[in-house]
């Protein structure tokens, strides 16, 4: 039992090498650093210690470095917390075009205030052996009712941009609809894609939109979601004072110089 719980020890101490820097530092400072020993505490030993009791204090500092990155990964329990969390880690110029709305906001409130007052139907007593959350949208059926809207410029978040966001749709067994002002060419989108596309369309010109729907077609897209409010676009404020510059469009441009 002993012997057991020592090799445990080492071989957890082995694992999380990489994090006892950072770990020590943050835990000597809190409440659990007067249960380590004191050399985890940045205080000096007064004997030497002997194989043994390296061992277990190898273990002991293990088990507190390991709960408390266990702890910091919990804090994300929430889709604000994960928006809160981008926003740490954006460019502040591609967080405020992300997160604003038009002129005043007051749609972009409203909307989400819209969603606050849909609720789900409670159902009770209910035979729960079969519980199937899959839909079919347009003869597309998908493993859930919630698909990814068409957004622009995705890669101003990571260097796969519209390709992973495809990925991630796929892997979650649901569509995408990718955007016409993409980051990444459709034809990347499609080539990367693990589940079905849809793509989203502006109508800006006749010969340009017949020439990006033959594009669209060949690429294998079922469906097209057209915008029918762009004539008039609403001015970003909050994006045009962070000094925003839009991002190339990748599906107006060359092959060669989309990436």
């Amino acid at each position: 039992m002993l012997s057991a719980l020592l090799i445990k020890a080492i071989a957890l101490r082995k694992a999380t090498a990489p994090l006892n820097g950072i770990m020590s530092r943050k835990i000597s400072r809190g409440p659990a650093a007067r249960n380590l020993p004191a050399h985890y505490r940045g205080e000096e030993e007064s004997t030497p210690k002997s194989p043994f009791q390296n061992a277990i204090n190898t273990f002991i500092f293990t088990y507190f470095s390991t709960a408390s990155f266990m702890l910091r990964s919990m804090d994300r329990i929430n889709l604000l917390d994960y928006e809160e969390l981008a926003q740490a880690h954006l460019d502040a110029a591609a967080w405020a075009y992300y997160a604003g709305g038009s002129d005043d906001e007051i749609t972009l409130r409203a909307n989400r205030e819209a969603f606050t007052r849909i609720q789900l139907r409670p159902r009770v007593l209910v035979d729960v052996n079969r519980c199937d959350t899959h839909v079919t949208v347009l003869g597309t059926p998908i493993s859930l009712p919630v698909m990814v809207a068409p957004t622009a410029f995705h890669s101003l978040a990571c260097p796969e941009g519209e390709c992973a966001t495809a990925q991630a749709a796929g892997g979650a067994g649901t569509l995408m609809v990718a955007s016409s002002s993409s980051t990444r060419s459709l034809e990347e989108i499609a080539q990367a894609a693990s589940g079905p596309l849809w793509f989203q369309l502006y109508v800006f010109n006749r010969q340009g939109v017949a020439e990006l729907l033959q594009r669209v077609a060949t690429a294998g897209y079922r469906a097209l979601v057209l915008t029918v409010d762009s004539p008039r676009w609403g001015q970003k404020e909050r994006a045009i004072r962070s000094g925003f510059q839009i991002p190339t469009k990748a599906n107006f441009v060359d092959q060669a110089d989309a990436r």
